[in-house]
This record gives structure tokens, C-alpha cells and sequence, in this order.
């Protein structure tokens, strides 16, 4: 992994795609902050299809969006396919500059919703939690003996292999950051 971490990728990828802002970047932090307290997300629940059919309807279509949690998962979603989507083309394997990617798409997304500060927040906490269950779904981008979910357990700092130590690991990452 490259030593950046997904606040860093997000803020690199919007001003290389000229939508950065100093409130996306606490956006990026929020949600990242969060994601610590929570721990690993459950790729279980993962839908492929749907965040394909969601991408496809904000992506593609420039379909109407629905209000409220709805829509932040939707547009969530969209933005973690998307950030998939140029991260296999990047051929990169580091989880943070997928999750980063999703973060600034989300944020990009959501300066077109025309919502609120806390829509955004939501929005980029929902393509962060989707980012990282695509990713540990999809094993981490590439071929290797350690998987996606290993990999996200070392970007949060409890090691390769499963169990505990996560959320500690990731607490002390973010702590860097408040």
C-alpha cells in the first residue's frame, strides 16, 4: 500500500477533477472517523447489481433521484462503482485510493443534488461503506493470496487476517487526523 490514506486519495482525486472544496474535505474526514468507530463493514450485504443499476441511473441516465436515505444510498452507491470502475483501469491494488475515489465522487455527486452539507455527509459516509464492501467483495482488485477484507484490515490497521484489532488500528489512523 502507497502510505496515503483515503482522505488523502479523496482530496488528491477532486482537485485533479476540479470539484474540491474545504468542506469535502471534512466530509472525507467524517466519514472516514466514523468508519473507524464502526469497524469493518459487512461485505455480505453487498449487491452488485444494485450499485450497478444505481450507477447506471445517476451515471448514465441522469435519472431523478429520491430524497432522504434513499437517495443517499443510491448516489452512495453510485459513486462506489464509479471509483471501481476507475480503480480497476488504474490497476492499482491499494484500498485507500478506491475508498478515496469513492469519497470525492460522492462529494461531486452530491454538489450536483444541490443537498445540504449534512446530505453530503451522508452521502460520502454511504460511497465509503460501499467502497469498502465492493472492494473486500470484489478480493481486493487483483490476483494475491491476501483478499479484499485483509487487505481492509490492514488499511485499518489490524493485520491481514481476520478477527479483532480493526477499529482499535483504525482509531489510531484517524486520531492523526482530528
Amino acid at each position: 500500500m502507497s502510505g496515503f490514506n483515503p482522505i488523502e486519495f479523496a482530496t488528491q482525486h477532486s482537485k485533479q477533477h476540479g470539484h474540491h472544496h474545504q468542506k469535502h474535505e471534512q466530509a472525507y474526514k467524517q466519514a472516514w472517523e466514523q468508519s473507524v468507530r464502526n469497524g469493518p463493514p459487512d461485505a455480505s450485504d453487498y449487491n452488485h447489481e444494485e450499485a450497478k443499476r444505481a450507477h447506471e441511473r445517476v451515471y448514465q441516465e441522469d435519472g431523478d433521484v429520491p430524497e432522504g436515505a434513499e437517495g443517499h444510498k443510491m448516489l452512495g452507491s453510485a459513486a462506489a462503482m464509479q471509483a471501481m470502475n476507475m480503480f480497476k483501469q488504474s490497476g492499482s491494488r491499494d484500498p485507500s485510493q478506491m475508498i478515496g475515489m469513492a469519497m470525492s465522487e460522492a462529494t461531486k455527486l452530491a454538489g450536483k443534488s444541490g443537498g445540504s452539507d449534512s446530505d453530503m455527509n451522508a452521502i460520502v459516509m454511504q460511497a465509503t461503506q460501499m467502497a469498502m464492501k465492493m472492494f473486500s467483495a470484489q478480493g481486493g482488485g487483483g490476483d494475491g493470496e491476501e483478499g479484499g477484507m485483509g487487505m481492509i484490515m490492514k488499511l485499518m490497521g489490524g493485520g491481514g487476517g481476520g478477527g479483532g484489532g480493526g477499529a482499535s488500528g483504525l482509531m489510531g489512523l484517524a486520531s492523526k487526523f482530528m
